[in-house]
């Protein structure tokens, strides 16, 4: 009788870890395609890159390295290493900013 009473909630359970299972499975794979996107973008191509650009990215981590030890505001000013190159030549970036100068 017990018996009975547990098969639903058993069913109901296997449905729900079913469920789940498919979830995380999904969500797995988009971490891996988003992780292999990043890599892609990272090094501008589908390869793993040839050694050097693995050195020039290795030199480049160490020069950026080496600005720890500056003021914070120092260290946003570098060209290099930091989002001013970017903004530098972002189209929205820009458009928001002559939007809101315009409405101020």
């Amino acid at each position: 009788k017990l018996l009975a009473k547990l098969h639903p909630i058993f069913k109901q359970a296997i449905k729900q870890a079913s469920r789940m299972n498919n979830v995380v499975s999904s969500v797995t794979a988009s971490a891996h395609q988003s992780l292999h996107q990043v890599k892609r973008l990272a090094l501008g191509s589908d390869e793993e890159g040839s050694w050097e650009e693995l050195k020039a990215v290795e030199v480049r981590r160490r020069v950026i390295l080496k600005r720890s030890p500056l003021p914070f505001y120092r260290i946003l000013m570098c060209w290099d290493g930091t989002v001013l190159r970017t903004l530098s030549t972002d189209f929205l970036f820009w458009f928001t900013m002559i939007i809101y100068i315009a409405i101020r």
